[in-house]
């Protein structure tokens, strides 16, 4: 460690270190690009201030700015005791407290850590206490009302009254509101009225400028950097603004972030999940491609796949053909959020080499496809899971990938998804995001239409016309067996083949 931080550290003051230092070796001055050198040898980029925050942390014994920023937080008092309600109905939270009770069952890490934080009765407790102690969903609403600086649940229930009803005010959401209506203007002023709002938690630790991105009220993200926003702070999952911006494929906001500092390297929902690949597992490869020009984090098999980068693809191989350690690095982010099932990454050679092919197909990489089923990669893999034809099928653009994967064996009936108890089939997934071509081309590959999953008991068919895909559901309809109970409900004759 080469500093000591007083005994009551200022954050201001290491902002300000840190662009200083930034500012020095943009002046090209030896002492400070040696400072930049010993911490971040192989920065391939001209300096941004993410890299000098990073540098003043590490000379501070920390392995991360926001690692040093939680310090700094915790021994100063800084950070709000408890955190603003992003809503005032009763019944948003009472879905919050039975998810949480039903994540306590998963024993997600995050929930744990929010449990012990937040109520009494755990409080110290390890992982494991808490993972096998009962946790019942009135402990689950308790956490919840303390959380948002309330004792009981039906105190807090009162207060979300109060505000529903006008009797009292909550700032923040008064903000999270302007942000919502696109009132640049408004949430300015409430900026300026109460500083304390702009780097305020709301649920989840969610500040306004990541509920902004959310909302993609972009004139409300330039009100929030104008007013001092935070553009790494994250929430109790980790995830920051940029996180976000990467999720919902939103380039501009992404780039503007990244001028501004905005950390590229920081993981949310598991170790690796950045906003790299957090682009890469929704198939926004245009907007990952941007990301990765500024460095490939993190740098592993999956990652290199879903960029279509051979040359890296290649180099996680070793002269034999074997995968090497650093292929697996880093993937313990398996989801974005808990629609999908729960799951734990393994370093099996296997599942990283299925889970490589996955993020290629996602991506369209099909070069990557070939290379990696040479290795060994299984077309019908399901890492964590989800299947790559189950993933494509819901995507029009992907129809050549499709096509790759049924030429090269995948199971036009597959059954794997992100709700693995539903267990829909390609069909399903293509009949109910619209897909028309995706449609077309399993039923010409033997794509059965009176298959129905096992959650909702539904054909492709009543997957097309739940969801509104008209167009997909009158092809299947022309041109698609249907089993009785649907030509009962559609006016075709059970069992009738299509003119496929």
């Amino acid at each position: 460690m080469a500093h000591s931080l007083p005994a009551s550290p200022s954050l201001e003051h290491l902002r300000n270190q840190a662009k200083a230092l930034l500012k020095a070796i943009r002046a090209q001055d030896p002492s400070a690009r040696d400072r930049l050198k010993r911490y971040l040898p192989n920065l391939g980029e001209p300096a941004r201030l993410s890299n000098a925050q990073f540098v003043i942390a590490r000379e501070h014994g920390f392995p991360s700015w926001p690692r040093l920023r939680t310090y700094v937080d915790s021994v100063t008092g800084v950070r709000a005791s408890r955190r603003r309600p992003l809503s005032a109905d009763i019944d948003w939270f009472s879905d919050r407290a039975e998810g949480l009770s039903r994540s306590h069952r998963d024993a997600i890490p995050t929930t744990l850590a929010q449990i012990r934080e937040f109520h009494p009765g755990f409080s110290g407790l390890s992982d494991g206490a808490i993972r096998g102690a009962e946790f019942t969903l009135e402990d689950a609403r308790i956490a919840v009302a303390r959380e948002h600086g309330f004792d009981s649940w039906r105190q807090f229930g009162r207060h979300l009254k109060d505000l529903s009803a006008g009797k009292t005010a909550e700032p923040f959401l008064t903000a999270f509101d302007a942000i919502k209506d696109n009132d640049s203007s408004r949430l300015a002023h409430l900026l300026e009225q109460d500083p304390s709002l702009v780097n305020a938690p709301g649920t989840n630790g969610n500040t306004l400028l990541n509920l902004a991105v959310s909302c993609r009220q972009p004139d409300c993200v330039e009100a929030l950097l104008a007013a001092g926003a935070d553009i790494n702070r994250a929430n109790k999952y980790g995830w920051t603004p940029l996180h976000q911006a990467a999720y919902t494929n939103q380039g501009e906001i992404a780039r503007r972030f990244i001028q501004e500092g905005g950390s590229l390297q920081l993981s949310a929902r598991g170790d690796g999940g950045t906003p790299l690949v957090q682009a890469l597992f929704w198939g926004h490869r245009d907007l990952a491609e941007d990301l990765a020009r500024h460095g490939v984090f993190p740098c592993n098999l999956r990652v290199a796949a879903g960029l279509g980068r051979l040359d890296l693809v290649e180099s996680f191989f070793d002269s034999s053909g074997k995968l090497t350690a650093e292929a697996g690095h880093q993937r313990e982010f398996y989801r974005p959020h808990p629609g999908f099932p729960t799951c734990t990454p393994t370093d099996n050679p296997q599942e990283i080499l299925d889970d490589a092919l996955l993020y290629a197909a996602k991506n369209g990489r099909i070069n990557i496809l070939q290379f990696l089923v040479d290795r060994g990669a299984n077309v019908d893999g399901a890492p964590c899971r989800l299947r790559a034809l189950n993933w494509v099928a819901s995507n029009e653009k992907l129809i050549d990938v499709m096509e790759w994967l049924l030429d090269h064996g995948a199971d036009v009936h597959g059954c794997a998804g992100s709700g693995a108890p539903i267990r829909p089939t390609p069909l399903h997934e293509a009949a109910s995001s619209g897909n028309l071509a995706g449609v077309r081309l399993l039923l010409e590959r033997g794509g059965d239409n009176t298959l129905r999953e096992s959650e909702y008991n539904s054909t492709p068919l009543g997957w097309a016309n739940h969801f509104g895909r008209n167009e997909t559901r009158d092809y299947l309809i022309e041109h698609a067996a249907l089993d009785s109970e649907d030509a009962a409900e559609f006016g075709k004759p059970g069992g009738e083949s299509g003119n496929a």
